[in-house]
């Protein structure tokens, strides 16, 4: 289930980030959606 979830946590990113017109730069929305995935991997990792 987490691959799905990172998959779909990079999508959406990636979505909402064109919808909007860029209100960042790619820099700052890769860094934001690692944080994401960060915390969905560690979450997954402590609950095992």
């Amino acid at each position: 289930m987490v691959p799905t979830v990172l998959g779909a946590i990079a999508v959406q990113s990636i979505t909402w980030w064109l919808t909007h017109d860029r209100p960042c730069s790619a820099a700052e929305i890769a860094d934001q959606t690692a944080r994401l995935m960060r915390a969905v991997v560690e979450s997954e990792l402590r609950h095992q």
